[in-house]
This record gives C-alpha cells, structure tokens and sequence, in this order.
C-alpha cells in the first residue's frame, strides 16, 4: 500500500509540473544540428516558442552551457533579436498565442567540435513556471536518445532530494548547474541513487548526467520550497 500511495504521489507531482510548463512551449524539443564544419561561420538550432495562454506574458530565457569544445562560442536569437554570446539570459514579452524563435547560434572559429546547449525560459514573475530545451550540435542522435530514455528523474519539482532511476547503470556521474553556468554539486553514481538538494536553494536549475563516455542527459530541475 505505501508503494502505491508513493507511486499516485509522483504521478501528482509530475501532472502538476506538466501543468506548470503548458502555458509557453519550445519545439522541437530536443534540436539536433549535425554538420557543423570547423570552416562555417556558424551553425544553427533552430526552434520557436509559443505562448499558449490568453494573456500577454512577460518571460525570461537562460542559456546553460552544458558542453561544448574549446574555442566553440554559443549564442542567443530570441522573438526580438540575436544577442553576443556574452549575453546569457534576457527578459522578452510574448504576446497572447504568439510564436517566435529560440534559436541557438555555436560559432565553431575553425574548431572542430560538439556542443550541448540548454535554454530554460521562465515567466518572470514566478521562476518555477518555466519550460525548457536542449539543443545538440554534432551529437550522436540515436545514442544521446537511447542514454536519455533509459534513465528516470523523480520527483520533479523536487524539494529535499532526487531519485535516478540508474538500475542499468548507464550514468557514472550527476552534476547539478545554476543558470549561470556554475556546478553547485557534484556526485558520483553507482546503480540506484538519491541525491540530497536540501542544501540548494529554491530555484531553476540543470541536471547534467554522464556516463563517463562523452554521452550526455540534461534536464531542468526545479528545487522548491
């Protein structure tokens, strides 16, 4: 019975978390660019954003660098302009069912290389009502989605801890970003694991996975109260 009881109690949560994230959409999701040449001048994700609801929403985007090659730059193009790639997050308004892009821009300045790029975009006013994307640069689409599918993250929201479902044991290791950029923890897995957050503040964040073979899971992790 308590196995039950904890089963409708993560579906209650997940339902609430969907709920949260329906007002403003991004697709594709995820984005895959391949072919990015060391010669090009860029390369481009391309996605749009949508405003579901009946009212005219004032947002904020952010961009995580998850990975990316030495000498690779990564930038912003939102509903209203492209930004320089020091430029790591902005606030835009999107009107009542309004569309536009969320596009990532990687400038590879004749490297050869790969990038993982996450944008999290939240309704200013209430940071935990937020959506998100990432975006792969020559990455191995079918690999990255067979790591991706076989890994479970509950609950989330989350408040005092996370649970990885790593009963295969693809991931080696969890790194939790801010939306700035910045590991706030960092731990090794072996098998099932939960993770302790009681020590992180309330807030946007990313969950970055790895299987110690250069193959990557990102995911928003909102921490709350």
């Amino acid at each position: 019975m308590k196995k039950f009881s904890l089963i409708i109690v993560i579906l209650m949560i997940s339902a609430a978390a969907q709920k949260a994230v329906a007002q403003f959409t991004i697709t594709p999701n995820p984005v895959y660019e391949e072919g990015v040449a060391p010669e090009d001048f860029e390369g481009v994700g391309y996605a749009t954003i949508t405003n579901e609801t009946e009212e005219d929403l004032n947002l904020t985007w952010s961009r995580s660098v998850i990975e990316i090659t030495e000498g690779w730059t990564s930038a912003i193009c939102d509903v209203n302009q492209c930004y320089l790639p020091n430029i790591s997050s902005q606030p835009f308004d999107l009107a009542a069912g309004d569309s536009g892009a969320m596009d990532v821009h990687v400038y590879p300045n004749g490297f050869e290389g790969a990038a993982i790029i996450k944008v999290v975009v939240h309704r200013t006013d209430d940071p935990f009502v937020s959506t998100s994307a990432t975006y792969y640069f020559n990455q191995a689409v079918g690999i990255t989605e067979k790591f991706s599918e076989a890994i479970k993250i509950y609950p989330n929201p989350a408040q005092d801890y996370i649970s990885i479902d790593n009963s295969e044991n693809l991931v080696v290791k969890a790194d939790i970003y801010n939306l700035s950029g910045q590991l706030v923890l960092s731990t090794n897995l072996n098998g099932n694991e939960i993770i302790n957050i009681q020590n992180l503040s309330a807030g946007n964040y990313i969950l970055k996975l790895s299987n110690g073979n250069s193959q990557i899971v990102s995911t928003n992790l909102l921490i709350k109260q």
